[in-house]
């Protein structure tokens, strides 16, 4: 008995010493890092910096975050981060007073927003200082309040045929929507890095053939595959403080069955969809389409009640068919100048050739709004096709494609009767979600 514990008792030592000198010598564990992030107003501003910028780390597939906030030199430090690949996020408020205080820039606004954000940098132990510009967008007016990109249901919906957008007034006097532009931007839809792309995977628009705009064409610009254009004499269509108007791509009720000819589109569950007989303004293709040789969509039925959109620059779309998976931008802008806009090919376009397709080049500062959305799981997002003076942040539907969600934008305050809409230039906390869309309506 006393050999059999001895036997024991020296394994059971040589087990532990092992095991020690196993977690003594793992050279696999990995040690949080000390990291810093630079954050300033750009070279706008001369890369000024201020205490208070709040930054945020968000892990690229996974689900570290952390959160500090500057010094009066515009240095946030961040104690100890797992090691890996971050999306930096940066954003601050300045009241008027601040703001002109500051600047020494005088403005109208109570409040102007700042947001920056560099995806995808690494953060090791050799790696471990990054630099975020912050940009504020240029204030508007009229904003998006809703967007309903999803859809609904292929087999008890509508599909993509029930999708809208909905543009409000959010100031105290009378807008008239005559000639205002809607755009749909376009940019790749994966992160693989490229001799065309950017870092992040997108487009480097400056690299296409024809380019004209230098280093400023990726941040002082947008590219659209389509554009649409309302109509009006200049006085015509008025959107009083408050209100809004809703553009569909077919301006019907979705909730009940669309017959066109010997076709008939059911829809089995009318809940999961929307009525949009009533729609200020609708995108009708046909007559275009028909005009330059193309078949439209049967689907694409006009409602003559309504006013149809003006189709301004088109590749290949054939009605409002906004990415259900939600890999899209939005912008709404104003110009006298449209006819000038170049129009370029895609940067990894190496010869023009008939057919080659090109993209109208908008300049960020005719931007009255835009909205970045993209998919709900960050892992697998797109990169983002709007710089961030236009929109800082971005937003999506949790349940996804055809899932009848919709984003709408945040109430901040109200005036009596009037709702003025949370505008901080970043979607991300701007825009909430509505499980199924009313157009025109509240959450």
């Amino acid at each position: 008995m006393n050999k059999l514990f001895r036997f024991s008792f020296i394994t059971m030592l040589m087990i532990t010493v092992l095991a020690s000198c196993s977690k003594d010598d793992d050279v696999n564990v990995i040690e949080p890092v000390a990291a810093t992030i630079n954050a300033n107003f750009g070279e706008e501003f001369d890369n000024k910096s201020i205490e208070n910028i709040e930054v945020k780390l968000e892990s690229v597939g996974g689900t570290d975050s952390y959160t500090a906030n500057t010094t009066t030199e515009g240095k946030a430090s961040f104690d100890a981060v797992n090691p890996g690949t971050y999306n930096v996020k940066a954003t601050i408020q300045f009241t008027k007073e601040k703001y002109e205080e500051f600047f020494g820039i005088p403005t109208s606004e109570d409040v102007v927003n700042f947001s920056g954000v560099v995806e995808g940098v690494s953060i090791n132990l050799d790696v471990n200082e990054h630099t975020v510009s912050l940009k504020t967008s240029r204030i508007g007016n009229l904003l998006f309040k809703q967007i309903f990109y999803a859809g609904s249901s292929l087999f008890d919906g509508a599909g993509f045929r029930d999708m809208f957008f909905e543009i409000y007034n959010n100031s105290n006097e009378v807008i008239y929507a005559d000639n205002l532009y809607f755009g749909q931007v376009y940019g790749r839809t994966t992160t693989s890095v490229k001799e065309y792309t950017l870092a992040n995977g997108q487009f480097d628009w400056s690299k296409s053939i024809g380019q004209t705009k230098g280093a400023g064409s990726n941040t002082n610009y947008t590219y659209a595959d389509h554009v649409f254009k309302i109509p009006g004499t200049g006085n015509q269509y008025p959107i009083n403080p408050g209100e809004s108007i809703v553009v569909a791509a077919t301006a019907i009720n979705h909730k009940e069955p669309l017959v066109v000819g010997d076709q008939t589109y059911s829809v089995n569950d009318p809940s999961l969809t929307v009525d949009l007989s009533g729609a200020d303004f609708e995108i009708n293709m046909v007559n275009y389409l028909n005009s330059i040789g193309k078949t439209p969509l049967d689907s694409d039925v006009d409602n003559p009640a309504v006013p149809n959109l003006d189709v301004v620059f088109h590749t290949n779309a054939k009605d409002l068919i906004l990415d259900p998976l939600g890999r899209d931008s939005f912008i709404i802008f104003s110009t006298d100048e449209i006819e000038s806009f170049d129009k370029l090919p895609t940067p990894q376009t190496t010869e023009i050739v008939e057919g080659t397709k090109r993209y109208i080049q908008i300049p960020n500062s005719a931007i009255i709004d835009g909205v970045e959305t993209n998919k709900p799981d960050p892992t697998s997002r797109s990169p983002r096709r709007l710089d961030t003076s236009v929109d800082g942040g971005v937003a999506s539907v949790p349940l996804g494609h055809y899932s009848s969600q919709a984003i709408i934008r945040k109430v901040a305050k109200t005036f009596g009767d009037r709702k003025v809409l949370q505008d901080t230039n970043n979607s991300e906390n701007d825009f909430e979600v509505v499980n199924v869309p009313v157009p025109g309506a509240w959450k």
